[in-house]
């Protein structure tokens, strides 16, 4: 749910990690993700800080939309929010399928961060597809409500890497992406139920 907020005028009240979390993301580093809503990331692109991830409640998600205002509003114009409601696993594994897509500069990169990850992490990965044209969004495992976003990137010349993994997995499938691989960025798309025709299928 994409919003321009006015700036907020004081960071009363806050943690001093989540501050401090807030204070890199301005610096331009990557801190990571939040120290209390570990579901949540944010990145600064020029004059728009994006907030994505998801949240239990919607109590947390106006605390969060809380925060960035208060900590990030009278530094940058345009804050996005792209945050979701989304119950959290109750710690079983084959519950809930996540989607991550991360952006390449080319389909070479893209090829050599999924082997990567079917290398080293097998049992993570469920599917993985490199997209190099927009057509073949439509037919991959990205939502329909993604679709422009992947299309779009694709249409800039980029290549396009999808991931469905369990949802219990989902943390460390993106962080071998930020840390082990060229992409570009990468995006978690909430998690779904599993359909019970691949619910145990795997890339080999």
């Amino acid at each position: 749910m994409p919003t321009n907020d006015q700036p907020g005028n004081d960071n009363h009240g806050l943690d001093p990690q989540v501050e401090a979390w807030w204070v890199e993301i301005l610096d331009g580093t990557d801190p990571g993700r939040h120290p209390i809503q570990p579901r949540i990331k944010a990145s600064l692109v020029g004059k728009t800080l994006t907030v994505s991830g998801a949240v239990a409640s919607d109590r947390e998600l106006r605390e969060v939309e809380r925060e960035a205002r208060r900590c990030c509003g009278d530094a940058v114009p345009h804050i996005r929010f792209d945050v979701h409601i989304e119950p959290e696993s109750d710690g079983r594994r084959g519950l809930l399928r996540q989607v991550l897509w991360a952006s390449f500069d080319n389909c070479e990169q893209a090829t050599v961060a999924a082997e990567h990850l079917r290398q080293s992490l097998p049992d993570a990965v469920a599917e993985l597809a490199v997209l190099a044209d927009s057509t073949e969004v439509r037919s991959s495992r990205i939502p329909a409500s993604y679709a422009a976003d992947v299309e779009s990137c694709l249409g800039e010349g980029k290549a396009v890497l999808v991931i469905e993994a369990d949802e219990m997995d989902t943390f460390r499938v993106q962080e071998t992406l930020d840390q082990d691989t060229r992409s570009l960025q990468t995006t978690v798309i909430p998690p779904v139920a599993p359909s019970p025709d691949n619910s145990d299928s795997r890339t080999t």
